[in-house]
């Protein structure tokens, strides 16, 4: 509910009205949706394999997958599982890090925070 209610706040302050917010666990919730044609994965409760089999199965041909991640085994999870439908799409890997200022007496350093890995995929076929 807090992800949905900061989904919405965000959709007011960028003005987009295309977003439709749906509550609920993944894969479970995911059958009753409409056929996406883009699909962002952003944390997965311990089934990102199922979620992925699933948005496998629903996405259109050309459609968009963006995975981010922030743990080394759930990339390597991604990896493999990509590695098994390699016939089916072509993929890209980014990774951010992002550092933040602090104070340090009267002056300012960065900190870093964890990378996040982004994996985008395109359905071929």
């Amino acid at each position: 509910a807090i992800g949905s209610r900061l989904i919405q706040q965000n959709c007011q302050r960028f003005q987009v009205d295309n977003v439709h917010s749906v509550s609920g666990s993944a894969p479970a919730s995911l059958p009753d949706l409409p056929t996406p044609d883009r699909v962002f994965i952003g944390g997965s409760g311990g089934q990102l394999c199922p979620i992925l089999d699933l948005c496998h199965e629903r996405l259109t041909i050309g459609g968009r997958m963006l995975l981010a991640l922030a743990t080394l085994e759930h990339l390597t999870t991604t990896l493999l599982w990509l590695e098994q439908h390699s016939a089916d799409y072509t993929h890209d890997l980014v990774q951010l890090q992002v550092l933040r200022s602090v104070p340090i007496a009267n002056l300012t350093r960065l900190t870093p925070l964890n990378p996040v890995t982004l994996v985008g995929m395109t359905k071929t076929a």
